[in-house]
């Protein structure tokens, strides 16, 4: 029976666990599913403080920045201890996204306050988001402290890894930028070779994949492929959780009509989304209310 009640304790927790997962692979309805499951649980929710909040905020990343920020900022003002963990970070690429780029900046001087101005994660960071607002010579001194920047993520956000989260196009920007272009040239022939011979290898390469792929093909002036590819994404998922109009290689594909066509598809799947979401949450209130 003890075992039992353990088991049953940690329901909340587990439940938890799957909102993150299904937000990042394309299921922001069914993540979010779990989170208002885990709250309705019996058993006591033991994750920490900063990850409840992050994992109450990120169903809404793609469907409703406007409100992720104000989450976040919310929890912020009520417990600043949560400036430590890495739900700034969560709130780093939804102001970065909205393109409010003064709130940016008063994050990165506050990171660096209290994580030191060298540090390369951090930094990463920065080099990809002055790269997309073209802050080359901040983005240039970012990256030199960042560098090398790692294959693959060992944490989540824009810029921290070559795959998956797409710093590959920002420093491509920021060395064409800088003077740089010979070596971003045959880094871009590189990686386009390499990953061009390994997604369609992949039975069911995932949107992840053929989102990376399709940020540098875009950066590159692949326009027909680029959108083909997110089209695939498109077709594997809900909602293409690194796939960002309003980063600047994806702004490069605007005009092509397959591409606004996947906009507009996008647009509306947030709409229905959205909504649905909105609908669950007012029914779990009035189930909670006395």
């Amino acid at each position: 029976m003890a075992r039992v009640a353990v088991i049953f304790r940690d329901v909340p927790d587990a439940l938890m666990g799957f909102v993150s997962t299904n937000v990042m692979e394309g299921r922001p309805v069914e993540g979010f599913r779990f989170l208002l499951a885990a709250r309705a649980s019996d058993g006591p929710i033991t994750v920490s403080p900063d990850q409840a909040r992050f994992s109450s905020a990120i169903p809404w990343r793609n469907l409703d920045e406007e409100r992720v920020v104000r989450e976040i900022e919310e929890a912020l003002e009520a417990n600043p201890s949560l400036r430590d963990g890495p739900i700034m970070f969560l709130l780093v690429d939804a102001c970065g996204t909205l393109g409010n780029e003064p709130r940016l900046r008063e994050l990165f001087t506050e990171l660096m306050a209290s994580r030191g101005a060298e540090n390369r994660d951090l930094n990463a960071r920065m080099a990809f988001w002055h790269s997309a607002f073209g802050n080359f010579d901040e983005a240039a001194r970012a990256l030199a402290l960042a560098e090398p920047i790692p294959e693959q993520p060992y944490s989540g956000g824009l810029g921290v890894s070559i795959e998956v989260f797409q710093a590959l196009p920002a420093k491509l920007r920021i060395y064409r930028a800088t003077g740089r272009t010979g070596e971003a040239d045959e880094l871009a022939r590189r990686y386009l070779a390499k990953w061009r011979a390994l997604r369609p290898g992949v039975p069911e390469a995932g949107f992840f994949e053929w989102t990376d792929l399709a940020a540098l093909a875009a950066s590159e002036g692949h326009r027909d492929e680029a959108v083909e590819l997110l089209g695939r994404a498109m077709s594997e998922s809900d909602m293409p959780y690194l796939f960002r109009p309003t980063l600047p290689w994806f702004k490069g594909l605007e005009g092509h009509p397959g591409y606004d066509a996947l906009v507009r598809e996008r647009d509306a799947r947030i709409v229905r989304m959205r909504a649905e979401m909105l609908a669950l949450e007012a029914a779990a209130k009035k189930e909670a209310s006395p």
